[in-house]
């Protein structure tokens, strides 16, 4: 995405993020399928509890509070997010549009809608409703952070059966991060996660105009900015639309199992020839 393609639309909100964190902890290789317990290979002939409990019971713990507590109902063994389902779903509303070098509208009929990135169709069962997801890569690294999202729309007020999608395309592929800082927020009150806490990641996306299934809804002519992103479609040099969103400012776990919270902020532009579908342009 170049600073020099125009237009855009800048969006903000919250990610919730329900990725499993017991994964994490040294004791699980991933690529034996294989968990370990007082050093020792875990016999996976015995009740999947007994390691649970095992878990439990490691230290060091720690409480909501974020301080370390013998009695605290959380564990780093396990994190705050054990149970965790993979499952990433954002908050966010488009809260102003870009129509030349700036100049930033905020009276676009488009300001205000909600953006949505949805997970992917299942044939099998037939959803129409799905979350994307977030994983790791590689659960030693904390560097391989990836989201796949497979539905990208936005324009939707209040519900879509009341004012209905402005766009809604398909989105192929999976989402790294692909810029990290592991000390973006520098000054906090003390907390066992404040490594956590400091992190930022920018993620990066991009969908072909001939993809399948892009849908233009019929109120997208009453915002300037829309039409013009949709007119910019029918250039040669556009291949369709690119995705741009941060995450920071993680919020602290307040119970076990439980999703954590992260800001959003992000950009919907062109994408253009010669551009990387997940990573940026020296010009961004």
């Amino acid at each position: 995405m170049s600073i020099f393609n125009l237009p855009r639309l800048h969006f903000q909100g919250f990610a919730r993020i329900h990725a499993p964190t017991g994964h994490k902890n040294g004791l699980v290789d991933l690529s034996t399928n294989t968990v370990y317990m007082n050093g020792e290979r875990f016999d996976h002939r015995c009740p999947v509890s007994q390691y649970h409990e095992y878990l439990q019971r490691l230290e060091p713990r720690f409480n909501a509070e974020g301080h370390w507590d013998e009695e605290g109902p959380f564990s780093m063994a396990m994190g705050w997010d054990f149970g965790g389902n993979g499952h990433f779903a954002i908050d966010a509303k488009i809260i102003s549009a870009q129509r030349e070098a700036g100049q930033i509208d905020q009276c676009d009929p488009v300001v205000g809608r909600s953006v949505d990135m949805w997970g992917h169709y299942n044939d099998y069962i037939g959803t129409t409703f799905n979350r994307a997801r977030i994983f790791d890569c590689d659960p030693a690294s904390n560097w391989t952070t990836t989201i796949m999202v497979g539905q990208l729309t936005f324009g939707r007020l209040g519900g879509s059966h009341e004012v209905p999608y402005l766009l809604s395309v398909p989105v192929e592929g999976m989402q790294p991060a692909r810029w990290q800082d592991f000390n973006h927020i520098r000054e906090l009150p003390k907390h066992c996660l404040n490594p956590e806490f400091k992190r930022a990641a920018v993620h990066q996306f991009t969908v072909s105009k001939t993809a399948r299934d892009w849908l233009w809804g019929e109120e997208a002519v009453h915002s300037s900015t829309v039409t013009l992103l949709r007119k910019a479609m029918e250039r040669d040099d556009v291949l369709g639309l690119v995705v741009q969103f941060g995450l920071s400012n993680m919020s602290a776990p307040i119970q076990l199992d439980w999703p954590v919270f992260w800001e959003l902020h992000g950009t919907i532009g062109l994408w253009c020839e010669g551009e990387l579908s997940t990573f940026r342009t020296a010009d961004c």
